[in-house]
């Protein structure tokens, strides 16, 4: 007689998920912390913390409209074509915001951006890869590919910091 198979339980799967996530998210923040105060404290002055700090915060609110929020839907739909759909609107979108962020800030930068000097140029691309990483994000979680979600947080906060030390 062929072994059951043990049938599925919906709960020990998402249990499994939410496990999987929280590793993930947790070691990339450890990773974050102690690279932070480990190597980043001994590079950097507090000045250029701040404008460290004031690049990423408008970096991350452009990168969160970037999308048009139409990643957030892409897990909703039933069926694959429609979130494949989404998945490429919500591309376009972010690769037009961005276009449109380069184009502004050749012409005007306003006046609270002023510190951040010529790392200015690199906004647009900060939007666009953190707007695609977004909407990376919820395919892999409509695909139910937890587990590369959480590897690749774990190695953004390591690239994070060997860049951000590379560049001291």
């Amino acid at each position: 007689m062929p072994p059951q198979d043990k049938p599925i339980n919906l709960r020990d799967r998402f249990r499994a998920n939410v496990k999987i996530s929280f590793i993930g998210n947790g070691v990339s923040q450890c990773v974050l912390f102690l690279g932070t105060f480990l190597l980043l404290f001994q590079a950097y002055e507090p000045v250029q913390f701040g404008i460290f700090g004031l690049f990423s915060a408008v970096a991350m609110i452009i990168a969160r409209i970037s999308t048009g929020r139409y990643e957030a839907l892409i897990p909703v739909p039933g069926q694959d074509h429609q979130a494949i759909q989404l998945f490429y609107a919500a591309a376009i979108i972010c690769m037009c915001t961005a276009g449109v962020t380069a184009i502004v800030l050749l012409f005007w930068v306003p006046s609270f951006l002023m510190d951040i000097g010529d790392w200015i140029m690199l906004l647009p691309l900060q939007v666009l890869i953190c707007g695609l990483s977004f909407i990376a994000q919820q395919w892999l979680a409509r695909r139910g590919r937890f587990g590369v979600l959480a590897t690749a947080e774990a190695a953004r906060a390591c690239l994070t910091i060997l860049m951000q030390w590379g560049l001291a």
